[in-house]
């Protein structure tokens, strides 16, 4: 599954991802691919899940 959601936090090499389609649900740390760079706290970025849970996925872009 594929969800669009927005950084609320990146202490480093992962990411914390709000869903407001979801009721503003937050994902757990998920890691972020090697080539997504320049991330920050608001960013709009695309999330790969290969799961049900929030917790099986990873951020593979950022939409500009």
């Amino acid at each position: 599954m594929i969800r669009k959601g927005i950084i609320s936090n990146v202490p480093g090499a992962t990411a914390r991802i709000t869903f407001l389609d979801l009721d503003q649900s937050v994902s757990y740390e998920l890691p972020i691919c090697p080539h997504v760079l320049d991330l920050h706290v608001g960013d709009m970025v695309v999330v790969a899940f290969w799961g049900t849970s929030l917790a099986d996925g990873a951020v593979i872009g950022k939409v500009v």
